[in-house]
């Protein structure tokens, strides 16, 4: 059988004087978020290496196996996590770590060993790959394994100062392990394992804590290609590093993704940054539905500091929807310190008066609460000009999720930089927001859950026959007021195209931007198609939709209750006839449902007091105008109704829920 692991094993350079127990300060700082801090500084690392400014660089997350048998002299590291105990008898910070590093090795049972360790790859496209050249301290592999405390990033944008990141990576690991493997621009492959454990006894003499898994007795990386297990080669230009070990976990893959949203959303929208984790594919097509799937609604009420609490919808659509509607307001100042600054704002009932904070790498640093007089907002400020950029690193700490004056020193003070750029900063978020508060009432309002409206997918409109009355997930597309062929299209039975205009209104929520305040009066949602003109609600007799109960007779108003859901209809062609889908948005399951339909014909002016004659309903039952006895799931019910007249309709729609 040929040796799968080639002439790879464990090495440790004899110690010198100081020596290094069982406490790493640079671990501690990423065991209590490891899949936070992992993702974070992993993709970091890439975006500083970008090689193509015109392509997303992408990262991939993927979880593999090394078995015992094929890798033996890899699992030799049992040896010296064993030796680090009898270095350190009597400590009991080393017997808790060698406890838990040799029971995740062997198990709890006498005599057994773990065959195979389950191993997480994180791999790059689109960089330059790391660099080494032995004697240089300026190359990436060697700061990045060689030394702490430092970094040789020189690239402007780059996510990290310190060189403190490569903790997170060994964190992760229980037997706080990783390997790399690089193939650079210059062709140069690039391998060796790195191992963080303590000052140890082996064959009689005294090592040091890191340990390195190369093929000679030296801090060198493999560079022949040949000399590699295929396992650990790299065939494109790029760089893998390989956490060895996971610890079960039935959330890794949730936390990943979501610490992936919540920390680099913008530039996976702006196509900076593509990422796969364990096999969900994370890109700008798919965000917002991602988000959805991940994250409940879009209030954040947890943490600032903790990102397990962090929810990065509200943040997204402030950003997505800027300025397409009075909802979505952006501000804009040109610093001389800082150059380009901006500020979205999402203002809608409920929202945390959070502000988002980033620079150029596109990642979310920190999140702050301003302490002003608006209310049910969230915002996000960027500055993504070199000349600030490189300030703000300065002002970071070593875990980036902070700017702060003492941080960027000159002279044991806070740098002039650092203090004008905090000033900066503040003065220009806060006369934003102040511009908001004082706006005088009536002078602007905001249309809250327009884009609900906007932003139901195309793609679930005359097309998928076969989901009709299934309960899909909701994407949302951009904010237009351009609408797609498939809800401008009808089929007809010679074959022509006929024009179907497709207008969602709805009584809009209304925002007071004086005082923050939302006119909760509740009205109709009226769906039309053929129409022009978007309204408010009203129908032609003026009523506001409140009479809803009233005309139901003091006996029904006591046995149902009105209920807010958001509805896209279209009428399309489909088998030679004319049907109607109803596209129903719900935040919840109303598991009694039944709406009130009332009709006109698809002409201008034309009469909506008619009650409809139907022929067909995929949902519940048809009587007297109402469809009765179906459920509405939460997120998106779609129902095909089809007229007797066969004909196009507009359509005024009550919903109600019986108790």
């Amino acid at each position: 059988m040929p040796n799968k692991e080639k002439n790879l094993k464990w090495f440790f350079d004899k110690e010198g004087p100081d020596e290094k127990g069982p406490n790493d300060p640079i671990h501690q700082k990423f065991k209590g978020n490891p899949y936070s801090s992992i993702v974070r500084e992993s993709i970091q690392n890439s975006l500083d290496a970008r090689a193509d400014n015109s392509k997303p660089v992408r990262v991939c997350f993927s979880e593999f196996e090394i078995d015992r048998k094929e890798y033996p002299q890899f699992f030799k590291i049992e040896e010296h996590i064993m030796s680090c105990l009898d270095y350190f008898p009597s400590n009991p910070q080393a017997k808790k770590l060698v406890d838990e590093m040799l029971t995740y090795l062997n198990g709890t049972e006498p005599g057994l060993k773990r065959q195979k360790l389950k191993c997480l790859n994180i791999s790059d496209q689109n960089t330059l790959g790391m660099d080494y050249e032995e004697g240089e301290t300026d190359s990436t592999l060697y700061s990045f394994l060689f030394v702490s405390g430092l970094s040789t990033k020189t690239k402007s944008g780059s996510g990290g100062s310190f060189g403190f990141g490569k903790g997170a990576f060994y964190a992760l690991s229980p037997i706080k392990t990783i390997l790399v493997s690089s193939l650079n621009d210059k062709n140069q492959h690039l391998f060796i394992g790195s191992t963080r454990l303590t000052t140890h006894k082996f064959g009689g003499q005294k090592v040091s804590f890191n340990g390195f898994y190369n093929n000679e007795q030296n801090r060198k990386p493999v560079e022949d290609s040949e000399e590699l297990p295929e396992t650990f080669k790299r065939n494109e230009v790029g760089t893998d590093i390989m956490v060895m070990g996971l610890q079960d976990d039935d959330n890794r893959k949730s936390s990943m993704i979501k610490s992936v949203l919540n920390n680099f959303w913008l530039a996976i929208h702006e196509l900076d940054l593509e990422v796969e984790v364990l096999g969900v594919e994370i890109n700008r097509s798919n965000l917002e539905t991602i988000i959805r799937e991940y994250f409940e609604g879009e209030i954040e009420s947890g943490s600032l500091k903790d990102y397990n609490d962090w929810n990065p919808m509200s943040y997204y659509k402030a950003v997505k929807y800027s300025e397409q509607t009075a909802q979505f307001p952006q501000f804009t100042y040109k610093s001389e310190l800082l150059g380009n600054l901006k500020l979205c704002i999402y203002r809608n009932k409920g929202l945390s008066n959070r502000i988002a904070h980033l620079r150029k790498l596109k990642m979310v640093v920190f999140k702050r609460t301003s302490q002003n007089k608006l209310r049910d907002y969230s915002a996000v400020f960027t500055c993504l000009d070199d000349a600030g950029n490189d300030i703000l690193v300065e002002m970071e700490n070593p875990e980036h999720n902070e700017w702060k004056e003492e941080n960027y020193q000159l002279n044991q003070k806070p740098h002039p930089d650092a203090i004008n750029a905090n000033e900066e900063i503040k003065k220009f978020i806060g006369e934003s927001l102040d511009k908001l508060s004082k706006a005088k009432r009536g002078e602007r309002q905001s249309f809250l859950g327009l884009e609900d409206y906007l932003s139901i997918p195309e793609d679930l409109i005359g097309k998928d026959e076969d989901l009709v009355g299934e309960n899909m997930t909701i994407t949302h597309g951009e904010i237009s007021q351009e609408l797609s062929n498939n809800e401008t299209g009808a089929q007809i039975s010679n074959n022509e195209v006929e024009e179907i205009k497709t207008i969602v209104t709805e009584r809009p929520q209304i925002l007071d931007e004086a005082t923050g305040s939302i006119d909760e009066n509740e009205g109709e949602h009226d769906v039309i198609t053929g129409g022009n003109n978007i309204g408010i609600g009203r129908d032609e007799s003026g009523s506001n939709g409140k009479d809803s109960l009233d005309e139901a007779g003091e006996g029904d108003s006591k046995v149902k209750r009105p209920i807010k859901i958001d509805f896209k209809v279209a009428a399309i062609g489909f088998e030679n006839r004319v049907v109607h889908d109803l596209i129903i948005h719900s935040s919840e399951r109303i598991s009694n449902a039944y709406l009130n339909l009332t009709v006109g014909t698809d002409n201008e002016g034309s009469s909506m007091d008619n009650v409809p004659s139907i022929r067909s309903s995929s949902h519940g039952e048809f009587r007297d105008g109402e469809l009765s006895g179906f459920s509405i799931e939460k997120g998106i019910t779609k129902v095909r109704i089809e007229f007797a007249d066969d004909r196009k309709h507009s359509i005024r729609i009550k919903a109600y829920e019986k108790a």
